[in-house]
């Protein structure tokens, strides 16, 4: 099987794309160095994303469709997205176009993480491990609200003179009140401490760095300075999953990744994700995709 390459869907590329490489601010997008702003035309949207074109992107993006459907896969997970879905895609993600109707109108932003200020990251729960997240129950208030927020973005953008600071002000509100959306989906009813959910968060992060080549919890809690078991009672109290299924979950991922988008061999991925042996791997990954990693390339 001859893999697709995946193209880096960069500033400077969608810039290339849509203005000759130029940065761009008009009625229904701005477009710099390390910020965008896109609200209205969908001609953009369908020329930065041809259909059947996997895209890996190297920003953070929220947005909302306004109107109109699409059909997209997202990290290798086929989304089918309607009027007033909320999206969020992280840093890296994998995605590609399949459809999308003649009417789709979207707004959205898109933005590098030092926007987020001196921590440089994600709140719980968009630093998840799959890197995106859609709420296509969102209410109209919901909706409306994150619509205000993006619209004023887009407005402070157009002004002279503008501070990236203030820009970063508004995109750590947007960031912030998605997080909670989701937070609140997530989490339902349960009710986590600020402690218990500032581990959860580190936890996340370290697996998101090291579950290539680290699969066991002693390595994380060992850098939380934590007992193994104490972490697993935090993880499994903040997001109702255990620490073993995040790892296990964020390691099937990246093998995914590399089996779609690679021309690397299952056995040479086995290595590359530290497992023991071939045979170790692809039992693994059959048993958590009830499918073969061979099966799953030719699928």
């Amino acid at each position: 099987m001859t893999q697709r390459p995946i193209e880096e869907l960069t500033f400077q590329k969608m810039r290339e794309i849509l203005f000759d490489g130029k940065s761009i601010l008009n009625d229904d997008i701005f477009l710099g160095d390390d910020f965008a702003l896109l609200s209205g035309e969908p001609s953009h949207f369908k020329r930065l994303l041809p259909v059947n074109t996997p895209f890996r992107i190297d920003d953070i993006r929220i947005g909302i469709i306004r109107q109109g459907e699409l059909k997209n896969v997202v990290n290798l997970q086929t989304h089918h997205l309607h009027k007033h879905t909320i999206a969020f895609m992280g840093r890296g993600s994998i995605i590609e176009l399949r459809e999308a109707s003649a009417d789709l109108s979207i707004i959205g932003v898109a933005f590098q993480d030092h926007y987020l200020g001196a921590s440089n990251g994600l709140p719980v729960p968009l630093n998840g491990e799959v890197h995106d997240l859609f709420i296509e129950d969102a209410t109209d208030q919901e909706v409306e609200m994150l619509e205000q927020l993006l619209e004023t973005t887009h407005r402070l953008v157009r002004q002279p003179r503008i501070s990236k600071e203030a820009v970063g002000g508004m995109v750590k509100a947007i960031v912030h009140y998605v997080a909670g959306l989701c937070r609140e989906r997530q989490m339902g009813s349960r009710q986590v401490k600020d402690n218990d959910r500032d581990i959860f968060e580190r936890f996340i992060h370290l697996v998101n760095l090291h579950c290539r080549t680290e699969h066991h919890l002693a390595f994380y809690a060992e850098r939380l300075f934590l007992s193994p078991r104490y972490v697993s009672q935090v993880v499994k109290q903040a997001s109702g999953h255990s620490a073993k299924d995040w790892i296990d979950h964020a390691l099937i991922t990246e093998a995914k990744v590399m089996l779609k988008h690679t021309p690397m061999r299952a056995v040479q991925i086995s290595y590359e994700l530290n497992f023991p042996n071939p045979s170790f791997f692809s039992k693994f990954f059959k048993q958590h995709t009830g499918i073969t990693p061979e099966e799953y390339r030719k699928g």
